[in-house]
């Protein structure tokens, strides 16, 4: 039979103090790792994102906080089924980053458009590859979020002075077709009085080549009509000129736009005649 002294009793005692404190002292480490686990393996969805960060190369930096445009993304992205491989290269496609987030979790996707809907990527943070459901790419391509994904206005004119290189806007009238085959229609009427001084012949500029281009150069009251050529032309003895350029686009079914854009600018032309 066995014999406990005080001292036993004690004994016993105090191990059941330390042993109730541990207990008590470990629930909250357990409660913080499940937690932290918890957090660590959540999946974001339309629901539990809180805002999400897109850029591209095309276009600045943009935060979404509306609950459409992040539902518009998540069900893309939840949409999305894995292949081995793309189809083409992918610096063949259009880039769009995405950085989705909550308080305690961050996703980054990143998205490739082409010009179809059937063709539309997204690549994780592994860089394991899916393809996007055609509806659900066709509603991002769709989105006036997306509209940098077409040509949506037309290029600014490059002018080179010497060493020197400027750019001047255009005012225009545009049209461009998205993915569905839509077309949409932009402007621009705001003129803007850009001046130029220089001793040096200007040399022109303008991406997406026209198919049209005219140039008018006026000096006092003498309007004078050509082409980029006649330029020098038209500067002799010319102290101050009013440079006009008009240029169209007329091949929508090849580039998907259409439009016209003048570009103009007063140009002090310094030369010695």
């Amino acid at each position: 039979m066995a014999h406990f002294t005080q001292r036993d009793v004690r004994e016993q005692r105090k191990n059941r103090k330390r042993a109730f404190l541990c207990i008590f002292l470990f629930i909250p480490l357990l409660l913080a790792g499940y937690f932290l686990f918890a957090i660590s393996n959540k999946t974001l969805n339309s629901e539990t994102v809180e805002k999400i960060v897109l850029s591209s190369k095309q276009t600045k930096t943009i935060t979404l906080t509306e609950r459409a445009d992040i539902k518009l993304i998540m069900d893309a992205v939840a949409g999305a089924k894995k292949i081995t491989q793309s189809a083409r290269p992918l610096s063949e496609y259009t880039e769009v980053t995405f950085v989705c987030s909550d308080k305690y979790t961050k996703d980054t996707w990143r998205m490739y458009f082409s010009k179809s809907a059937n063709d539309a990527l997204l690549l994780n943070e592994e860089d394991r590859v899916y393809m996007l459901q055609s509806e659900d790419a066709l509603r991002l391509m769709t989105d006036d979020l997306f509209a940098f994904l077409y040509k949506i206005a037309p290029p600014k004119l490059t002018l080179k002075l010497g060493e020197e290189e400027r750019s001047v806007s255009p005012t225009y009238s545009w049209h461009y077709f998205v993915a569905d085959g839509t077309e949409r229609q932009t402007k621009n009427d705001e003129v803007t009085n850009t001046k130029f001084t220089t001793d040096k012949l200007p040399v022109f500029d303008i991406a997406d080549t026209p198919d049209d281009v005219k140039l008018s150069v006026t000096v006092g009251t003498d309007v004078k009509t050509g082409t980029f050529a006649d330029l020098a032309t038209f500067l002799q003895n010319a102290k101050k000129a009013d440079v006009r350029i008009t240029a169209s686009w007329a091949n929508p079914e090849a580039d998907g736009y259409y439009g016209t854009a003048e570009y103009a600018f007063i140009l002090e032309y310094t030369a010695e005649a």
